[in-house]
């Protein structure tokens, strides 16, 4: 008893015979309709044997054709002909020419429905035997690649390394290359860095002096365009701030509420955070302890690292040192004297008012 998907392939064959069939019906009809037209004798271009030509006739799919193709049935049935002239001869064969495509589908189709109709047990159990196939093929690649790879390991670990060294030395060498023809050619590369410099400073320059230009010839309009999107900007502010206050107006008691859950919330997750501070700080005494100790130690390193810095460098620059304190010394009497005169002075110009 056939199985369901081997009567579902059969009805699939029977509805791609019955679509062959129109097809070929169809030319068959072009074809009378040209003899008709050029008034040549249908009889005449017939074969005398029926099934002469016949690929698979219609409903018997184990018929054996007599013809090798409808081409050369068609061109010997124009060469037995007498009562057609070379122009018709031709022009039926240009005809047939148009349509070669169509009727050596037609016939491949039909000798595989025939074929898949005949035999459609061996073609099912093909297509299984093909499947699982390809599944234990793949199966068995597999398996035998990660066996060698297990039994060779050293191989394939000496086969990456050499992979890796490959690549990196190619990295390299293609490195090396090009920093070689930078110096050989330094003069050109400065010159290429230079040009390149110099053309996108001309391109900015360019841009710029473009968009200056234009907004000096359409100066009104940038004006106009300046105040627009500055007075649609305010207005956008000004219309969020009147929906914000007159939704607060609005929902005064949901604003409040929300406002007081943000500020408990942010109370909550400062206690949060202080509370866990000081839990961790329990939890792990030692640990916060050791933290605090490093922290003392390293400022005061830092300190006297400062310091010992301070003095080699002024041991080492000890000219430079005494000057510039000299200089410290000589600065704050000049200002001290600046300060004294100036105030004399001021006194003086300033007596009566004193």
């Amino acid at each position: 008893m056939p199985t369901a998907a081997t009567a579902q392939n059969q009805r699939e064959t029977h509805q791609l015979l019955h679509k062959t069939h129109q097809r070929l019906d169809q030319f068959e009809l072009w074809i009378n309709a040209i003899c008709d037209r050029l008034k040549i004798d249908q009889a005449a271009c017939r074969s005398p044997d029926p099934t002469q030509g016949a690929m698979v006739p219609r409903g018997s799919p184990s018929a054996t054709p007599t013809s090798l193709s409808p081409r050369s049935d068609f061109t010997r049935t124009l060469a037995k002909t007498e009562n057609m002239n070379e122009r018709v001869r031709s022009n039926l064969v240009r005809v047939y020419g148009r349509n070669r495509q169509l009727l050596m589908e037609a016939e491949t189709i039909i000798l595989w429905a025939a074929l898949h109709w005949s035999h459609f047990h061996l073609s099912l159990n093909f297509c299984n035997w093909r499947a699982k196939c390809h599944g234990e093929m793949l199966r068995e690649i597999l398996a035998t690649r990660a066996s060698l790879h297990w039994r060779m390991s050293e191989v394939a670990r000496a086969f990456n390394t050499w992979n890796y060294m490959a690549a990196t030395g190619a990295i390299s060498k293609e490195a090396m290359a090009m920093a070689l023809a930078r110096m050989m050619n330094t003069k050109i590369s400065a010159a290429m860095n230079t040009w390149r410099e110099v053309a996108y400073n001309l391109k900015c320059t360019r841009d710029a002096m473009k968009h200056a230009l234009m907004r000096l010839i359409n100066r009104l309009m940038a004006q106009a365009w300046t105040t627009w999107v500055f007075v649609a900007a305010e207005m956008r502010e000004q219309k969020r701030l009147l929906r914000k206050g007159l939704m607060r107006m609005i929902k005064a008691k949901l604003a409040a509420a929300v406002t007081s859950w943000r500020e408990q919330a942010a109370e909550a997750k400062r206690v949060a955070f202080l509370g866990g501070g000081a839990i961790r700080r329990m939890l792990n005494r030692k640990l916060s302890m050791a933290w605090e100790q490093w922290q003392q130690v390293a400022a005061e390193l830092a300190r006297q690292k400062h310091l010992m810095a301070g003095a080699v460098r002024r041991m080492i620059l000890r000219q430079l040192s005494m000057a510039w304190e000299k200089w410290q010394e000589v600065y704050q009497d000049l200002k001290f004297a600046n300060r004294m005169g100036g105030g004399a002075i001021r006194r003086m110009l300033n007596r009566k008012l004193s």
